[in-house]
């Protein structure tokens, strides 16, 4: 699969439409996001695009947020204007949240055996209930972030899937894909502490790969934060390969 710069800015704009804000506001290029703080995907300037010409843009773009109570935080893509990284830096902006975007074949992991015979699925095409329940237990998020999560994943309008892996009736394991077009966007992947090494990341990836190709998305792509080893080791091995990188500059 050859990969080129129009894939990164794909991949890169569908992060923002499969992760929707409660507010977002363009300010010139840029887009301000803003969801009760939670998440720094749903609360950071999305930077595609040249640095604002605004002599003020940033003492603009930092009222907004503090406005909604939210330290000012930035998105530094492959895609943000070079100078913007080391401008934030001089500004006090320490950086965060490191990660790659990597990228696959969806055939490449459905071909894979699923492990079903073991355990049980659902796929639901909305966040249930259940499944957010199950969402915040796995994760370990507080419930003042329900509403919030709440928000984020009803409000996604691509074609999508909320996928449940059971042991008989407990949820053990979650993932789920967003589809825009020849792309799945992977996330949201958690295992039960006391199931992993048994499979189940593999059985999440195969059965979310399934889906996006039964949706027409022959790519799939993931954030992973780069001290993330156990997930770094289960993508690689899954083939997954670097397709850029990325980080957040947040004020202190």
């Amino acid at each position: 699969m050859d990969i080129v710069k129009k894939d990164i800015y794909v991949v890169e704009k569908m992060v923002q439409r499969a992760w929707p804000a409660n507010i977002t506001i363009r300010y010139e290029k840029w887009l301000l996001r803003a969801t009760d703080g939670v998440t720094k995907r749903a609360n950071s300037v999305f930077t595609v695009g040249p640095i604002p010409k605004h002599d003020k843009w940033l003492a603009d773009i930092e009222q907004f947020y503090f406005k909604h109570q939210i330290t000012p935080c930035f998105y530094i893509s492959a895609l943000s204007p070079e100078p913007l990284d080391k401008y934030l830096a001089n500004k006090w902006y320490d950086k965060t949240g490191a990660m790659y975007v990597m990228y696959q074949h969806s055939q490449s992991i459905a071909r894979i055996g699923s492990g079903l015979a073991l355990y049980g699925k659902s796929i639901e095409q909305r966040a249930s209930l259940n499944w957010i329940n199950n969402f915040l237990r796995l994760e370990q998020f507080s419930e003042h972030t329900r509403r919030s999560y709440e928000s984020i994943f009803s409000n996604i309008t691509l074609p999508k899937a909320f996928l449940t892996i059971y042991d008989k009736e407990k949820a053990v394991g979650l993932g789920t894909v967003v589809i825009d077009n020849s792309w799945g966007y992977v996330s949201n992947v958690v295992v039960d502490r006391t199931y992993r090494r048994r499979g189940i990341g593999t059985l999440i990836m195969q059965q979310l790969a399934t889906f996006a190709m039964e949706h027409g998305a022959d790519k799939l792509f993931l954030q992973v934060l780069t001290d993330n080893n156990r997930a770094l080791y289960l993508y690689r091995r899954l083939g997954f390969k670097k397709l850029s990188t990325g980080h957040y500059r947040i004020k202190v």
